[in-house]
């Protein structure tokens, strides 16, 4: 259901950019560590594969420099 994603991802473009910012939703898939993915405005859905969604899905804290981290 992705009126209640377990993730909504915003990304925002720069004013003047030729692509339009977008809204990613995540659906965790049962029993499996990767998400079913849309793009709010679109029908399309896709699998982001685990691997992927480590690295898409990491928190602030792991690019901030370790004396900022929480």
């Amino acid at each position: 259901n992705f009126g209640s994603p377990d993730v909504a991802l915003q990304i925002n473009t720069i004013l003047g950019s030729s692509s339009t910012s977008a809204t990613l939703l995540f659906l965790e898939r049962s029993g499996q560590a990767s998400y079913y993915v849309k793009r709010s405005s679109e029908p399309s859905v896709y699998v982001l594969n685990s691997d992927s969604a480590d690295v898409v899905l990491r928190g602030k804290n792991y690019f901030l420099p370790p004396s900022l981290r929480n």
